[in-house]
């Protein structure tokens, strides 16, 4: 009966997306499924194979276990690329962070070098696999790679001198449809070694001064390409004369201690507080800056640092609170924060800011996990332990005829081209509203105005409209209500 009943409404919402025009747009709906078949009821391509199977490397060299490995061990791979003989590290590649856009094509540059006392000379292969990463369902921080369709090859010569180095230009065929690709050396009489994993992504336009979506990464091609922003930046002038754009005081600063050494309690947090607030205040006036204040990475901290005492001094100041780890729970109905009215006296509601939950972590939890967190209330999420699932960037030592020396090279994961695709269809949209009271999960996010397209114009002002008006459309989720009075 269930099943009827979600496929029906399935069959409900194709038929209204056809009726609004097929690329118009105006609202987008991404589908959760509540009750997921198992992996095995999926298809064997589904099934954590583990590197070994699927790369055919061994996952000891690389420091990976099998087939659910921790996430941060990924973006160490390339380092581990080598045997007691031969090390490989890509040391160039034309596609910026190794990101390819639809029709590029791609030019890797791989250094070989010979680690013992005899030549090397071989005729070998290097295997481009499509793959991806799932998750393990006991911890969001483990996860397993999968196989995702039919691999290819492209040859290579080899022809080392003992303790000698070449390089070598693969021009490897990656396929149009987006993912991730591994690139794999095959020589015989050697271990399969990992080259160099790229991603095939949509092409995102900027959005902007302001992006939704940011990342734990600071790699300006890697954003540029996924059409993201970073989550934590250090530099020294506030917007728009540089890229600060919001300061807190600490990194979870729970009572008495912290993973970030806060070691104090709630009243030096206030008194170190009402220093920052009055430097910020005093930017703001001297030098136009537009930098916004917050804290204090978690609703818990929030309310024990700043309203312990029902005094809301700090409300002024409250332009943002930045949480972690609060999923479907960002606490955005707190009336007060709801209504708060800014230093004009307009409207001014505090913003729900993800400054860390590492909770997608495989390109199969990107779409369905993040639109949740948007329906939630987030206004800002990071939600991706992205320096290493993303994109990783790694100084490698490089062989020249000169002697050696350092680049920066991007590994692309298979979640890069998952981000950029929830970026494309949602980028900086709104959450509207759940299409449905029950199963499937479906999530319509308001339309942006098209050229030439009259009926998502309309609807994209009017919502507009009641936003302005201080009326939260997504505030009232968790009572059952569209609106907050």
């Amino acid at each position: 009966m269930k099943t009827k009943l979600v496929s029906d409404r399935v069959t409900t919402l194709l038929k209204t997306a056809r009726r609004a025009g097929g690329n118009s747009l105006c609202w987008l709906a991404v589908l959760m499924f509540a009750d997921q078949p198992t992996m095995a009821a999926q298809g064997d391509e589904a099934k954590p194979a583990g590197v070994s199977a699927v790369w055919g490397v061994i996952a000891k060299r690389v420091g990976l276990k099998e087939p659910f490995f921790f996430v941060d061990d990924l973006s160490g791979v390339p380092e581990r690329s080598q045997t007691d003989s031969l090390r490989v590290r890509q040391v160039a590649g034309s596609a910026p962070a190794n990101m390819l856009w639809p029709g590029e094509d791609v030019t890797v540059t791989v250094q070989l070098v010979n680690l013992t006392d005899q030549p090397i000379r071989s005729a070998g292969k290097v295997d481009v696999i499509p793959y991806g990463l799932t998750t393990s369902p006991e911890d969001m921080f483990n996860v397993a790679i999968r196989q995702l369709g039919e691999s290819s090859s492209v040859p290579v010569a080899v022809d080392i001198p003992a303790k000698g180095f070449q390089d070598v230009n693969l021009r490897p065929a990656i396929p149009e449809p987006f993912g991730a690709y591994a690139l794999i050396l095959e020589l015989p009489g050697h271990e399969r070694l990992f080259v160099a994993s790229l991603a095939r992504t949509l092409k995102n336009p900027p959005l902007g001064s302001s992006y939704r979506l940011c990342m734990d990464i600071v790699n300006v091609p890697a954003l540029q390409r996924l059409g993201t922003a970073p989550n934590r930046v250090a530099l020294q002038f506030g917007w728009p004369k540089g890229p600060v754009n919001a300061i807190k005081l600490w990194n979870e600063p729970w009572e008495g201690i912290s993973i970030a050494c806060w070691g104090a309690d709630m009243l030096r947090f206030r008194e170190i507080s009402d220093v920052m607030i009055e430097a910020v205040e005093e930017a703001r006036k001297e030098g136009g800056v537009q930098v916004m204040l917050g804290g204090c990475d978690s609703s818990a901290n929030t309310f024990d640092k700043y309203f312990p005492d029902g005094n809301n001094r700090y409300l002024k100041a409250l332009d943002f609170i930045s949480i972690h780890y609060q999923g479907l729970s960002p606490v955005a109905g707190v009336k007060e924060w709801v209504n708060r009215k800014g230093p004009d006296g307009q409207p001014s509601r505090v913003k729900i800011w993800d400054g860390e939950s590492w909770c997608a972590n495989s390109d199969d939890r990107i779409a369905g996990t993040l639109a949740a967190m948007y329906a939630a209330g987030h206004d800002r999420l990071v939600g991706i332990h992205s320096q290493h699932v993303v994109a990783s960037e790694r100084s490698v030592e490089v062989r020249t005829t000169k002697g050696s020396e350092r680049r920066n090279i991007t590994q692309a994961w298979p979640v890069a081209p998952a981000v950029g695709a929830l970026q494309h269809f949602i980028g900086n949209r709104e959450f509207d509203r759940i299409v449905f009271q029950g199963l499937p999960w479906v999530f319509a996010f308001k339309g942006v105005r098209l050229q030439g397209d009259s009926r998502c114009g309309r609807q994209t002002e009017s919502r507009r409209g009641h936003a302005r008006r201080g009326r939260r459309p997504d505030a009232g989720l968790r009572s059952g209500q569209r609106d907050v009075p």
